[in-house]
C-alpha cells in the first residue's frame, strides 16, 4: 500500500484496497494517516472490503482533501461506523454489507447525497424512521437483517428505483407502497408476509416483484396495473388460486407456441394452486440467489 501511495503515476482515483487484512490489521490509519492525506486529492472510489476492520476510526481525515463518492466497507467485522462519517458530505454511494451492525447508524442518515445504500447481511433489528433525511436514494438493500417491519419514511423516497428487504421478520406491506412510483425491483422474499395490498398494483415502473416464500394467500387482481412487469415470483407461499385477469394477463393458461417466450416470467412452484400443474423445478424455499436482481436466467413455471 505505501507504494501505491507514493507512486505519482498513479491518479487515485479509485483504489481498491480489498483482501488486504494484514496491511490493515491495525486499522485504517495505514491509508488515512496525515502524510498521506495530500496524495489522496483524487480519490473518488476507495474499496476496503473483507479487510477483517472492526472499526474505520480516522476516516474523517478524508473529509477535506477528496470529494470520496463511493465507499465499500464490506465483508468485515464492523459493529458500528463512526459518527464522523457524517463529514464525508460528497458521498453518494456506501457499501457496508455482511458486517456485523445491529442497528442502522445514525450517521449514515446526515449522508443526505446518498443514491445508493446497501446493509444487507448484517443483524439489523432497528432501522430508525428518518429517511426523508436521504432524499435522493435510489438504491436500498437491507435484506438478510432481522428487521420486522419497513420503516413508513421509506415510502416517502420519491427517486426509490430498487427495494431489497429479504430474509427479514416482515409480516406487513404497507398501502403506502403506491407511493414509490419509480420502483422498479421489488424484493420482498423470505419474511412473514401475509398479504400483498391493492396498492402494490399501482406501480406502473415495477419490472421485478420477488415475493416467494413467505405466507400468502391471496393474490388481488389489481397486480393487473403492473404494466411493465417481466418477472413475478409467488413460489413456495399459500395460493390456492389466481384471479381469472391475472391468468390471462400473465399467460397461464398453456396457450403459447412452443418457443415462443411469455411477456412475463411467472414462478407459482410450491403453493397448492387448484389446477395448475406446477412443475417443482424451481427455486427452493428460501435459497434464491443474492444476485437474483443480476439473474435472467429462471423460467416460468409450465403449466397446462
Amino acid at each position: 500500500m505505501p507504494e501505491i501511495i507514493a507512486d505519482d503515476a498513479d491518479p487515485r482515483e479509485t483504489m481498491l484496497l480489498g483482501r488486504r487484512g494484514a496491511e490493515f490489521i491495525h486499522g485504517i490509519g495505514v491509508l488515512c494517516h496525515e502524510k498521506n492525506i495530500p496524495r489522496l486529492s483524487s480519490l473518488q472510489t476507495l474499496s476496503l472490503y473483507a479487510n477483517e476492520l472492526k472499526s474505520i476510526d480516522g476516516i474523517q481525515t478524508l473529509q477535506h482533501s477528496t470529494q470520496l463518492v463511493e465507499l465499500n466497507v464490506g465483508c468485515n467485522q464492523l459493529t458500528d461506523l463512526p459518527s464522523e462519517l457524517s463529514t464525508l458530505t460528497s458521498l453518494e454511494r456506501l457499501w457496508v454489507d455482511d458486517n456485523r451492525l445491529t442497528s442502522m447508524p445514525t450517521c449514515v442518515l446526515e449522508l443526505s447525497f446518498l443514491t445508493v445504500l446497501r446493509m444487507s447481511n448484517n443483524n439489523i433489528e432497528f432501522i430508525p424512521n428518518e429517511f426523508h433525511r436521504l432524499p435522493s436514494l435510489e438504491v436500498l438493500a437491507v435484506d438478510n437483517n432481522m428487521l420486522s417491519e419497513v420503516p413508513s419514511s421509506i415510502y416517502d423516497l420519491k427517486d426509490l428505483e430498487k427495494l431489497l428487504v429479504r430474509g427479514n421478520n416482515i409480516t406487513t406491506l404497507s398501502k403506502d407502497i403506491a407511493k414509490l412510483k419509480k420502483l422498479k425491483f421489488f424484493q420482498a422474499s423470505s419474511n412473514q408476509i401475509q398479504t400483498i395490498p391493492d396498492e402494490l398494483g399501482s406501480l406502473t415502473q415495477l419490472s421485478t416483484c420477488l415475493l416467494n416464500s413467505n405466507i400468502i394467500v391471496d393474490v388481488p387482481p389489481a397486480l393487473s396495473g403492473l404494466v411493465a412487469l417481466k418477472k413475478m415470483s409467488l413460489a413456495n407461499n399459500r395460493i390456492v388460486e389466481l384471479p381469472g385477469v391475472l391468468e390471462e394477463l400473465w399467460q397461464l393458461d398453456g396457450s403459447l407456441d412452443e418457443g415462443v417466450e411469455p411477456t412475463v416470467v411467472v414462478e407459482l412452484h410450491g403453493n397448492p394452486l387448484k389446477g395448475f400443474n406446477v412443475l417443482e423445478d424451481g427455486v427452493e424455499d428460501g435459497k434464491e440467489s443474492m444476485d437474483i436482481e443480476e439473474e435472467t436466467s429462471n423460467k416460468r413455471q409450465k403449466v397446462p
